[in-house]
């Protein structure tokens, strides 16, 4: 995990810069992306979603010709999962209801090119 740190010895009160004499230090984590992330390319629109998942995680095509689309997933270490994927109309669905909680990365290959990585989040 990544944190993100901010230390800052002044601020703006109503539009007065004022300089105090303390430091205020922020330390969050790096932010995840949740929801649906969609991204466009020449063969259509694609959508992936819910993100976090519970029991199933969908890449979903514009385009109905998914048959050259793989997806591979991988834990936080590098290690493949398998998992049931199934493919239905324009949407690849992938099982992850036996899989732990935790983050998981994966990555889509349309024939051998990869054209998206990115992580899914599994929660309980």
């Amino acid at each position: 995990t990544k944190f993100y740190l901010t230390v800052t010895d002044s601020l703006t009160v109503c539009g007065t810069f004022v300089t105090t004499d303390s430091v205020t230090v922020t330390i969050a984590p790096e932010p995840c992306d949740i929801g649906v992330k969609e991204w466009k390319m020449e063969n259509g629109k694609w959508k992936i979603y819910p993100n976090p998942a519970n029991s199933e995680f969908i890449i979903e095509s514009t385009n109905k010709n998914i048959n050259n689309i793989n997806v591979v997933l991988f834990d936080m270490l590098g290690n493949t999962i398998t998992t049931n994927i199934k493919r239905n109309n324009n949407k690849i669905i992938i099982d992850m209801g036996k899989l732990r909680e935790g983050i998981y990365f994966y990555k889509i290959f349309e024939k051998e090119e990869l054209i998206k990585t990115d992580k899914i989040v599994v929660i309980r």
